[in-house]
């Protein structure tokens, strides 16, 4: 219950696949944090100001508040790790390495924004009747995809979006 608070080489790890539900904000602070081989559910916001690293692929990764890295932050996604998204995405950060993975938005409509561009070298996905709304510069190396009809990307004025594969087979692009 409550926060976690990752300030500097703090890790989760082991060898079995355990889950860590985080009811409030997860803050990451400082150098050397690690996400392994676990479940994670993020309630509020996850506010990333230092490093993280997510460097094991095994278990699910769900936020479902906003996605913020501030500043000097840093997100660095190793192990390939599938992310699932539900209250957006800002990067106002240094780093981001999505890593090949999938990146699911769903249940929501959902904002990505920030200062710094955004680069997604795996799948993007939209899951269900979800606008996501590009406030960003974002370019996605793999596939944009959606589920239903009304599986939306938005490019809001001062947007962009440059993608290296298929845009919306399923989904309407604005």
């Amino acid at each position: 219950d409550g926060d976690l608070n990752m300030n500097g080489t703090g890790s989760i790890a082991g060898t079995a696949t355990g889950t860590i539900n985080v009811t409030g904000n997860l803050n990451v602070d400082g150098t050397g944090n690690t996400i392994g081989r676990s479940t994670i559910n993020v309630t509020d916001t996850t506010i990333v100001t230092g490093t993280i690293d997510f460097n094991s692929a095994t278990g699910a990764k769900t936020f479902i508040g906003l996605v913020s890295i501030s500043g000097g932050g840093a997100w660095t996604n190793s192990a390939n790790s599938a992310f699932t998204l539900q209250g957006g995405f800002e990067n106002n950060g240094t780093t981001f390495s999505s890593g090949s993975s999938t990146y699911t938005f769903n249940t929501n409509d959902q904002n990505i924004s920030g200062s710094s561009s955004i680069t997604f070298d795996g799948t993007v996905a939209i899951t269900g009747a979800v606008t996501v709304t590009n406030y960003a510069d974002v370019t996605l190396a793999g596939n944009l995809t959606g589920s239903v009809a009304g599986s939306t990307w938005l490019n809001e004025t001062n947007s962009t979006l440059n993608v290296g594969a298929a845009i919306l087979t399923t989904g309407t692009l604005t």
